[in-house]
């Protein structure tokens, strides 16, 4: 083999080696956080929810669900399941991450999903106080 022969080889050795260290980092990050891979079928499980109980016309028997739309419950109880990552995202070290835009989606779901009951005039004092609360807690488990 010639020299420019020897450099390409490596090359291409190198390029193996970088990708299959790619695909171990990427194994290794999946098996530390299973969060990840939890909260986006959760929420296909919660759309599969509401639209049985759509589809049946169940929202209406129920007493804390009458009047809803689907879309409604769709989307505030995706929120909720947002939330819920953030919390459990700002309260157990192993699985701490940044959590701004998680906070941004859920907020903007829920009141999406609640305007058409609630109003945004009363949607937007608690969006803020519910991002500002995050924001604190989670700047107080920072700085630990």
């Amino acid at each position: 083999m010639t020299i420019p022969e020897e450099e390409k080889a490596q090359e291409k050795e190198q390029e193996k080696m970088q990708e299959k260290e790619e695909e171990k980092s990427w194994a290794e990050k999946t098996r530390r956080d299973p969060l990840a891979g939890i909260i986006w079928p959760v929420i296909l499980i919660w759309l599969g929810l509401a639209m049985i109980l759509d589809r049946f016309g169940l929202l209406a028997s129920i007493p804390l669900l009458e009047g809803l739309s689907f879309w409604t419950l769709f989307s505030f109880g995706a929120g909720l399941i947002l939330l819920a990552e953030v919390v459990i995202r700002l309260l157990v070290p192993e699985y701490r991450q940044p959590v701004g835009g998680t906070v941004f989606l859920a907020l903007l779901l829920m009141a999406s999903g609640i305007s058409r009951t609630v109003g945004w005039s009363v949607i937007g004092p608690v969006a803020l106080i519910a991002l500002g609360a995050i924001l604190l807690l989670s700047s107080l488990l920072r700085s630990r």
